[in-house]
């Protein structure tokens, strides 16, 4: 199946794809270290942050891995299903295909905010970027840019919160 997404660090690249399966690959051998398979349905973005492995899938789940025994050691669950996933410090950014935007805390899975691209156009999903100063950028299908005109959220210390962005937004 196509791959959706890759992640790397100094040791490992790994893999997500639309066989709903994580393959771990040896960077010096390029061999296939492990395959993780306990999504059901497509898994599309990867993140890597502080030893953990976050994975996005269609499935309506956020699974987080721990990277030296490849165990899932968290689920995180989700309303849509999950396209892209972003971490920043102890928070998780997920891009959802019904047009939302949540945060949780990763140790509770507490939800701190969630926002939405509503401009009425059907969602295929999002990419999620953060800038310099904390502020998030999200790009979906139905929009080009969410710059992100109806809020954005600060991930930047310990309290998210949201606002209109000014200059409202890019296309």
């Amino acid at each position: 199946g196509y791959v959706y997404g890759l992640a790397t660090n100094d040791d490992v690249l790994i893999s997500s794809s639309e066989d709903r399966t994580i393959k771990v690959w040896c960077r010096q051998t390029w061999a296939c270290l492990r395959t993780l398979t306990d999504h059901t349905s497509y898994v599309y973005q990867i993140d890597l942050h502080d030893g953990k492995l976050f994975s996005a899938s269609f499935d309506r789940t956020i699974k987080i891995w721990d990277t030296t025994t490849w165990a899932c050691v968290r689920t995180l669950d989700y309303e849509s299903e999950v396209y892209s996933v972003l971490v920043r410090g102890d928070k998780v950014v997920a891009g959802c295909t019904n047009g939302t935007i949540v945060v949780k805390k990763i140790d509770t899975g507490e939800t701190l905010s969630c926002s939405s691209h509503d401009d009425g156009a059907p969602q295929r999903g999002f990419s999620l970027l953060t800038l310099d100063d904390g502020r998030l950028i999200s790009a979906s299908s139905g929009t080009t840019l969410e710059h992100v005109g109806h809020s954005v959220v600060s991930l930047m210390g310990s309290s998210v919160s949201e606002g209109p962005v000014p200059g409202g937004s890019e296309r």
